[in-house]
């Protein structure tokens, strides 16, 4: 879970994405039935997401059976509307 400031969102950008489709997920949630779960799985880089409050839950499931590239993502401290970058972590 990333949690940032009050007054400040959660911005998640992909740089890398390779899951094995429909085995591995990665599955990005927010803070409430507005903001419902969505999983991430195959090939195709995910778009960047902003959350709608200031914390987004991430977490990846896998089967353990065939390995590949990963995923490789970079999560900033945004005001709202992705205006101005603060404090960056990458994964």
């Amino acid at each position: 879970m990333f949690t940032v400031s009050l007054g400040y969102h959660v911005f998640v950008e992909f740089n890398d994405f390779a899951l094995e489709q429909d085995y591995d997920f990665l599955t990005i949630s927010g803070s409430n039935q507005f903001y419902p779960a969505v999983s991430y799985s195959g090939y195709s880089l995910p778009p960047n997401i902003e959350s709608p409050s200031n914390f987004l839950i991430i977490w990846f499931e896998t089967d353990d059976s065939i390995g590949d590239i990963g995923f490789s993502l970079r999560v900033s401290k945004v005001l709202p509307m992705g205006m101005f970058f603060y404090n960056t972590f990458v994964l």
